[in-house]
């Protein structure tokens, strides 16, 4: 059948990607497939085209060459994780907003007492509590990115895209995030670190790795 054949394929294939911004390219040539339940940590050193291969996957670049295949997955399935520097700290929404958001495709406009629940709950894992009136703009580095993570995990995604998690965070932090991203049973997670990150904050975690160097890229090694 039809859907047999979508799960035999993998979740994400990418055949020969070239990606950039004003026709200059970042990724050269990427060919690859991500499997279900695959765990893959994105390194390279600064501009070898990390954040450009995870916004060509959810859709905000359209590569110059070659094709990114989701099979079987909306956009709505795929939630991302923007490095803070593209946040608007300025724009007036407390933490309870912010981490809101992650529930409007569920939930709508009004989503009820159960979505409020939830949000509770994921401002509690996060370690943010007492916080959830506090505007965004106030808060510090490591707590947006704590909060950032909260609205991740209302997305209730099949797929996870992170771009630099543990900026910002100290080192418990970024292990307890590290642990609740082991534990969220999503189809894919795929996290886009610097080359500092992986050996303190990447150890509890069991997956395969992307190496972007240049024109040397790879997938899945």
């Amino acid at each position: 059948t039809a859907q047999a054949q979508i799960a035999d394929r993998p979740l994400i294939r990418l055949d020969n990607v070239t990606l950039g911004y004003e026709r200059h390219p970042a990724v050269h040539h990427l060919s690859g497939a991500v499997e279900s339940g695959a765990l893959i940590a994105v390194v390279g050193p600064n501009g070898s085209g990390k954040s450009t291969l995870l916004k060509g996957i959810i859709g905000l670049l359209k590569p110059f060459a070659g094709q990114i295949e989701l099979n079987g997955l909306g956009r709505h399935d795929i939630a991302y994780l923007p490095q803070q520097s593209e946040i608007e700290r300025g724009f007036p929404a407390t933490v309870i907003d912010l981490v809101a958001l992650g529930m409007w495709r569920r939930a709508g406009l009004f989503g009820g007492l159960a979505t409020a629940t939830s949000i509770e709950e994921a401002v509690a894992a996060v370690g943010l509590s007492g916080f959830e009136d506090r505007p965004i703009e106030t808060l510090s580095g490591g707590q947006l990115q704590r909060a950032l993570f909260a609205r991740l995990l209302m997305q209730d995604a099949r797929v996870i895209l992170l771009d630099e998690p543990f900026t910002g965070l100290d080192d418990a932090s970024a292990a307890g995030g590290a642990s609740r991203l082991a534990s969220t049973g999503v189809e894919m997670e795929a996290l886009q670190v610097r080359d500092t990150d992986a050996p303190q904050h990447l150890g509890g975690l069991r997956g395969s790795a992307a190496a972007l160097h240049g024109h040397r890229q790879y997938l899945g090694l």
